[in-house]
């Protein structure tokens, strides 16, 4: 009697981003973005991008129904686009190289659109003053981390600190315990004796998960150039 409880998965880069679930319809319609991005788009991108369609089930593993595959060829071509384009186009939905059939006989389809942006630049609040010299001071707060994965067995969720790597220097916050949402608020304060002339390497913000009995697992970071 049931009939689908469907959500989707996109997947780039290692990344996942997750649609709601509509539930008992043939028809989801979903109408959630996501932002994707690369770091030089003349560069282009290594991997395909998949939409992977699940029907979701209380009691059991959710089932896939199918997926649709962009090329990272084509997802290069993308990248490359007109800042501020826009297209959509609608794809069958295939599983294991077949395309699926619906309850009325026709073919899956999956409808995407996608516009091509600039990616944000971190701290766009920060004007450049072009008179700066001397000495300044960064006064840097790792506020906190969420969405955190499980990285302690099946029962722990995850120890969570941060460590701000900078000119050799190195800032730790203190270690938040089991929890998927790290609230550190710890403040670092970073210097230079000449703005003008800049610094000379980038600021990389490393997460870990704490261990007691084992070496620290590093869970990802980021950087500032």
């Amino acid at each position: 009697l049931g009939r689908c409880d469907a959500y989707a998965v996109l997947m780039f880069e290692g990344e996942e981003h997750k649609t709601k679930v509509v539930k008992n319809s043939y028809e989801a319609e979903w109408d959630e973005t996501f932002a994707i991005d690369v770091e030089d788009a003349e560069v282009g991108v290594r991997q395909d991008c998949f939409v992977r369609v699940f029907d979701w089930d209380a009691a059991s593993k959710d089932d896939e129904v199918g997926e649709v595959k962009i090329s990272a060829a084509r997802m290069s071509e993308l990248f490359r686009g007109a800042l501020g384009t826009e297209a959509a186009e609608t794809f069958v939905v295939t599983s294991e190289g077949k395309p699926v059939v619906g309850h009325d006989k026709q073919r899956c389809e999956l409808s995407l659109s996608v516009r091509v942006a600039e990616k944000p630049i971190a701290f766009p609040g920060i004007v450049r003053d072009e008179s700066a010299k001397g000495a300044r001071r960064l006064e840097v707060t790792l506020v906190g981390a969420k969405h955190l994965p499980k990285m302690d067995g099946l029962l722990g969720r995850c120890d969570a600190y941060a460590v701000l790597a900078w000119e050799g220097a190195e800032y730790r916050t203190r270690t938040v315990k089991n929890s998927y949402d790290a609230e550190w608020g710890d403040s670092f304060s970073l210097d230079v004796d000449d703005v003008a002339k800049g610094t000379r390497s980038d600021a990389v913000v490393t997460v870990w998960d704490w261990d007691a009995a084992s070496k620290d697992d590093e869970i990802g970071s980021f950087k500032l150039s």
